[in-house]
């Protein structure tokens, strides 16, 4: 035994030894579990990171259930986008900034490479994030507004003067301080050089799974391993299928003699064999024998395998396979279960989105809008309080699911407020909307001496205790009420009166 393993064995034999626990043993019955540090600081190495991000951007571009994986979710968080909407206590102020914001988020003017606008930014960084593990933002002032600049993780993993140590602060690319927070970024420039940018200026997008770990990583990196045996898989079987395909007959004779046979010749064929069976017919010598080749490509089991792959490397990130790959399956309920549990990863994409990217920009470009005049001082100097508004809840049951909303409202179970949030709506907005088009009703029905009433009716009281209320306050007399008893016997007496 080597001295260290010798040690080792002291040491593990001194303090109790593993033998309680039946994980912690090893056995040569099962692979040995490389030597790694556990500490979120160093358990994600710079190379390691490196390879897992490659893998993960080949297998966007090489599968089309990797790709599914990345802009599906990506895609369904932000929708159309996820919108601000200001809650100061400056109730004219807040108009006034949603307008503005509205308008300048749509145009491509905060993007320095005028690529994208605000909304199809924040696509792009789900994209990245969960692609690469990570996306950068460094926030530029050119002097006549705030711009953003997007950097992939590729970027970020230079020191400063390119050799592989030069800072032992610096880690992949970042310098931190003694408590392990960011101090500066080093982004690759051409050539073998990097620039500088502040802590202040950068926001750093990314799930840190663990803490201590300064860098993302690619949400499917437990399967990227599968992903490749998938595609290799694939490639190999197709291959096979295609040689089967080629070869559809083969000739067989009794003195397997190689060469000139009779077969397909068409000097062979009997004119009366074409009539009857087509020009397909053809006629063997006494010692001769065909067969027809039959392809058992693509087989069940590697169908099983390849679904089980697909599973293990989907469901690692968070996500349902059944919602990336094919629902057709499931039924009613397991569909609703499947939609909620992906609505779970969705909504901490979401988070990330906003907590991360969009409250940061939103204070920095109002703060320039009111420093140049674009917008006025707000009263309330919280002016970058505001409610985000993101996409409805991905259903497949809308009417089911709209109806019984309208009921919880009508019951006073939930606000309106709630209602058009869920629903993918400014709620402020929708309100206001609402009581805009019913005054416009209202005007142009007085103009055209038309009741309102028939234009739009009220809507009618189904409900027995409320009817009973509202008679209550109009002062009707109650009815008298029966019990069940006494109104089955009504109801069975007027049965047995002869008309």
């Amino acid at each position: 035994m080597q001295p260290i393993k010798r040690f080792k064995s002291w040491i593990n034999r001194w303090w109790g030894g593993n033998g309680a626990y039946v994980g912690a043993q090893s056995s040569r019955a099962r692979s040995n579990v490389p030597d790694f540090s556990t500490e979120g600081e160093r358990i994600l190495s710079p190379e390691s990171r490196y390879q897992l991000s490659k893998k993960s951007n080949w297998l966007h571009g090489s599968s089309g259930l990797f790709r599914a994986s990345t802009n599906k979710p990506s895609r369904y968080s932000v929708g159309t986008g996820i919108t601000p909407s200001a809650a100061t206590e400056d109730l004219e102020w807040n108009e006034l900034a949603d307008k503005w914001f509205k308008w300048s988020a749509t145009t491509e003017t905060w993007d320095v490479t005028r690529q994208r606008n605000f909304w199809s930014t924040q696509v792009a960084i789900a994209q990245h994030m969960l692609r690469d593990g990570e996306c950068f933002v460094v926030l530029i002032n050119d002097g006549r507004r705030q711009r953003y600049q997007l950097v992939e993780s590729a970027k970020v993993r230079y020191n400063p003067s390119g050799s592989i140590i030069s800072d032992p602060d610096i880690v992949d690319g970042i310098k931190y301080d003694e408590y392990g927070a960011p101090l500066k970024y080093y982004f690759k420039e051409p050539g073998n050089t990097s620039r500088e940018v502040d802590s202040e200026n950068v926001l750093h997008i990314y799930d840190s799974e663990r803490a201590g770990l300064g860098r993302g990583l690619p949400w499917v990196y437990h399967g990227v391993n599968q992903g490749i045996d998938i595609v290799d898989l694939l490639g190999l079987e197709k291959r096979a299928s295609k040689v089967h395909a080629a070869f559809a007959a083969t000739m067989k004779t009794r003195s397997g003699a190689f060469g000139d046979s009779s077969f397909g010749k068409k000097d062979k064929i009997d004119p009366n064999f074409e009539k009857i069976f087509g020009d397909n017919t053809i006629h063997l010598e006494p010692d001769e024998e065909v067969n027809l080749l039959r392809g058992d490509r693509p087989n069940a089991d590697l169908i099983k395998l390849l679904d089980y792959l697909g599973r293990d490397a989907v469901v690692g990130a968070g996500l349902s396979p059944e919602f990336i790959w094919d629902m057709s399956e499931m039924g009613g309920a397991n569909t609703r279960y499947i939609l909620a549990d992906v609505e779970i990863l969705l909504k901490a994409i979401r988070k990330i989105l906003i907590e991360k990217f969009c409250i940061h920009f939103r204070k920095l470009v109002l703060a320039g809008a009111i420093e140049r005049g674009e917008l006025p001082m707000c009263k309330d100097p919280n002016f970058d309080n505001a409610t985000w508004q993101t996409p409805p809840s991905v259903t497949v049951d809308q009417g089911r699911d709209g109806k019984l909303k309208i009921e919880l409202v009508r019951n006073g179970m939930m606000s309106l407020d709630q209602y058009w949030s869920e629903l993918g709506h400014d709620p402020r907005k929708m309100r206001k909307q609402c009581i805009r088009e019913i005054a416009e009703d209202l005007d142009k029905c007085r103009k055209l001496g038309v009741p309102y009433e028939l234009y739009r009716p009220p809507n009618m009281r189904l409900d027995p205790i409320q009817a009973q209320e509202e008679r209550d306050a109009e002062g009707a007399p109650r009815g008298k009420t029966l019990d069940p008893a006494e109104e089955e016997s009504a109801e069975s007496d007027g049965d047995d009166v002869d008309n």
